[in-house]
């Protein structure tokens, strides 16, 4: 027999091992490939560099890479380990190392050739789908992506470094391993340690991670920041050793019941041991399914949250701000009302532009912009309630569910600004101590607010906007008497308006900016924001970043899926073999297969479970303390439901196939 003969029957012996890890290969380039093609086109990466979207895109293509990466050396590594039963055959029947070599050379170059073919041809017909998905979700109606040459040259270097790297870890495999290790390499890949006391040190460090997550998102601790990053590789690390161990704790303690153990004592040793061998594979489709969630369902949340948050964040259809001298001087009604025409509703509405120290623990911190102060009066005549607020009391109005004075005390500083004179009395983005800045001010230059004597409400009082002369994030309405005395210290140049506008239904806003610019001036018309444009830009943003981190989530699934299948798969033969042992003990053809099912049924479901209740617990518990949590919450279990489902049907359709190749 030659090479050539011997490379044919080998293919053909194992097809079906290798038809997993091609589909897998070839997967995960076709989805690149269709991302190259916008990567290459000009015209398109000008469109998505003009709205934004540019870094965020390369971003995540570069991290399609990192994951194809890790996956293609994953899966070769597996391969190899597995057929080191066929590599010590040909050892055995005299073929030297530079003759096997040859002949996985061989099986390399097929393997890659393939892959780019089926990625490429796929890509190339399913492409224009591809890019009028994309047009459709930013509506570009005038732009055409061609298939650039360099995608398809991206995607044969890809597949030539599949070819080195395959080949040349085969060559290391080969030459480092004595012909005993290489046939004894697909079983102790199998072999796993079961130490209960892993399993229980990995149940107690998971336990204290998710406590410990829940005390830094809650803020209950100083040093937060780090308790979160170590409550998270907490998390990571306790979950490989539950899943390797914690399958020995439990049939420890089912042993104390005799009635269920010995009911179950097959189902319970061989899931052991299939917990035990998996490891490795369990734990590494834990992590691409909990990636993939988190893609998936953080994209798919901000999207469905778009026209809500714009809603709650813009209550008005226009707004835009006009400094004092600007509103004494200039008809501002008469100029927007002459290009909209007659309006809903237009509100013209005074504040003060204030700045506004948080202080915590006697410690001073100030941020970019000013707080907006309006009085009680003028909140009212938004159609507020009243609220009868006293001397020194406010009302602290933020879109966030927790504001930036949340838990924190806040000083007015009312000392009038000397014109030329820019210096703060706390340092910028900086910790001053209270007892410093006092010594700065007389007490008659501040107003010092108490978090006892502070209002919380949640809500856009105006159209949210935010720069470095202007912030509408968070608002404060103090009582009528204490806005007059903070205007009369301040001056009138901290007065400043906010021009509130509603339209008539279908009414028409085009050319307000350039008519707002050449009359009021271009500081003017970088304040306007209209919600209907907001709207449509937002969701055409967030329609792109779902479209950009769902692919991303499907890579993960995609691999999640291959890795499941290709372990199932590659063990068809040993459970044959374990098939036939057990019908000598007298077990029936039906009972080895619902056997199988169980065990296959717990291989398939127990990484998801374990992703989907990590994953759904720190959703939930961060949704608890940010604004709209709670509807982020409700769509993003939905993304929970549709995976779910499909996992099932992935389950049932290689269960049954399983089923049948077991049974031959």
């Amino acid at each position: 027999m030659d090479f050539s003969s011997m490379i044919i029957k080998n293919i053909k012996h194992n097809i079906k091992n290798y038809t997993a890890y091609l589909l897998g290969n070839t997967l995960i380039q076709w989805i690149l490939f269709m991302f190259f093609t916008l990567v290459f086109s000009e015209e398109f990466m000008e469109v998505a560099s003009v709205m934004r979207l540019k870094g965020n895109f390369i971003s995540v293509v570069v991290l399609m890479v990192a994951f194809s990466v890790v996956f293609i050396i994953f899966t070769t590594v597996s391969f190899t380990k597995y057929r080191g039963k066929e590599f010590g055959v040909y050892f055995t029947i005299g073929l030297t190392s530079k003759e096997i070599i040859k002949i996985l050379c061989y099986e390399n170059i097929i393997i890659s050739l393939l892959s780019f073919i089926f990625a490429t041809v796929s890509g190339s017909v399913f492409s224009k789908l591809f890019h009028m998905a994309i047009g459709k979700i930013l509506k570009l109606d005038n732009i055409s992506i061609s298939l650039s040459i360099k995608a398809y040259g991206t995607i044969l270097l890809i597949s030539t470094a599949i070819f080195l790297f395959t080949t040349i870890y085969q060559i290391i495999f080969l030459k480092r391993y004595s012909v005993i290790n290489i046939l004894k390499s697909k079983v102790k890949k199998d072999v796993g340690s079961t130490r209960i006391i892993l399993g229980i040190i990995g149940l107690i460090i998971f336990i204290a991670s998710i406590i410990t997550f829940k005390m830094s998102i809650k803020q209950m601790v100083k040093d937060d920041g780090n308790l979160l990053v170590a409550s998270i590789i907490g998390t990571v690390v306790s979950v490989y050793l539950i899943i390797g161990f914690s399958m020995t704790a439990v049939v420890k303690v089912l042993r104390k019941f005799k009635g269920i153990y010995n009911n179950n004592i097959l189902f319970l040793n061989s899931l052991l041991h299939r917990f035990a061998s998996y490891r490795a594979v369990l734990y590494v489709v834990t992590l691409m399914v909990s990636g993939a969630m988190i893609f998936i369902s953080i994209s798919y949340g901000m999207y469905k949250l778009t026209e809500k948050r714009i809603n709650d964040n813009c209550p008005y259809d226009i707004g835009f701000m006009v400094d004092n001298d600007t509103a004494k001087n200039k008809d501002i009604k008469a100029i927007a009302t002459e290009q909209l025409g007659e309006v809903k509703n237009y509100i013209q509405l005074e504040g003060l532009n204030v700045l506004n120290i948080a202080v915590y623990q006697d410690i001073c911190s100030v941020n970019d912009s000013n707080m907006w102060v309006i009085s009680e009066e003028n909140y009212i005549s938004l159609g507020k309630k009243q609220l009868d607020l006293s001397s020194g009391e406010v009302l602290y109005s933020h879109i966030e569910e927790e504001g930036r004075f949340f838990h924190s005390d806040m000083i007015f500083d009312l000392a009038k600004k000397v014109p030329g004179d820019e210096k703060l009395p706390v340092s910028l983005h900086q910790k001053t101590p209270l007892d410093e800045y006092k010594k700065k001010r007389t007490e008659d230059q501040y107003m010092y607010v108490s978090k006892e004597n502070q209002r919380e409400q949640v809500a856009a009082t105006v159209n949210n906007f935010q720069s470095k002369i202007y912030s509408r994030w968070d608002i404060i309405v103090v009582n009528n008497e204490d806005y007059e005395m903070m205007k009369e210290k301040l001056g009138e140049a901290a007065v400043t308006y906010d021009v509130l506008i509603n339209l008539k239904d279908n009414q028409s806003y085009e050319g307000l900016k350039k008519s707002l610019n050449n009359k009021l001036g271009k500081k003017v018309s970088d304040t306007l924001t209209i919600k209907k444009e907001k709207n449509q830009y937002t969701v055409k943003e967030n329609g792109f970043m779902l479209f950009l981190f769902s692919s991303m989530g499907m890579m993960f699934l995609i691999g999640s899926a291959a890795v499941l299948y290709f372990k199932t798969i590659t063990s068809i033969e040993e459970d044959r073999e374990r098939s036939k042992q057990l019908i000598k003990l007298g077990l029936t053809t039906k009972e080895i297969n619902k056997l199988a099912m169980k065990e296959l049924g717990a291989v398939f479901l127990v990484p998801p479970i374990i992703a989907l209740s990590c994953i759904g617990y720190f959703f939930y518990t961060i949704f608890s303390v940010v604004n709209e949590g709670k509807y982020m919450w409700e769509n993003i279990r939905v993304v929970f439901v549709v995976y779910s489902i499909i996992q099932i049907i992935f389950y049932i359709l290689t269960s049954n196939r399983y089923k049948k190749q077991i049974n031959k």
